[in-house]
C-alpha cells in the first residue's frame, strides 16, 4: 500500500498541513504511523476521508458534526435515516442563519437610505447605534 507524506496528502487534497494536524487532534483522521525520521505517514485512505471532510465542511458542518457523520459512515450499523436527521438539523440550522441575515440586510439598507438623507456633520448611522434607534436584530 502507498503512503504519502503530510505534504504529498495536503497538496492532493489542497489544504493546509495545519488543517490536516488540526483534524488528527480532534479524532476526524487516526494517527499515521510514523517512518524512522519521524515523518507522518499516511495511507491511500487518508485521501478519501479527507475529501469526505472537505464536501462536509462546504455543506456547512461543524468538525464536530463531521465526526458525528464519520462515526455513522464507519459502523457497521449505518442508516440513511440517522443521516436524514443530521441533516435536516444542519438545513434549519442554516436557514435561520439566512434570516439572520436578510433581517441585518435590512437592518443596514435602512441605516444607509437614512444616511442619504441626513447632512455629513451628524452621521445618522452612528447616532442610530448611539440610541435606541439603533440595529436591532430580531432572532
Amino acid at each position: 500500500m502507498k503512503a504519502f507524506t503530510i505534504g504529498q496528502v495536503a497538496s492532493q487534497i489542497g489544504i493546509s498541513r495545519d488543517a490536516i494536524r488540526i483534524y488528527e487532534k480532534k479524532g476526524l483522521l487516526e494517527k499515521p504511523l510514523r517512518s524512522a525520521n519521524g515523518y507522518r505517514r499516511y495511507p491511500e485512505t487518508v485521501l478519501t476521508r479527507l475529501r469526505f471532510i472537505q464536501k462536509a465542511k462546504e455543506a456547512g458542518f461543524r468538525l464536530r458534526e463531521i465526526k458525528e457523520l464519520l462515526a455513522i459512515r464507519i459502523t457497521s450499523s449505518f442508516t440513511c435515516n440517522e443521516i436524514n436527521k443530521i441533516t435536516q438539523r444542519k438545513l434549519e440550522e442554516i436557514k435561520g442563519k439566512i434570516r439572520q441575515l436578510k433581517i441585518i440586510q435590512k437592518t443596514l439598507e435602512t441605516l444607509l437610505k437614512t444616511c442619504q438623507t441626513t447632512p455629513e456633520e451628524e452621521c445618522s448611522i452612528l447616532h442610530a447605534f448611539e440610541t435606541n434607534g439603533g440595529a436591532k436584530y430580531q432572532r
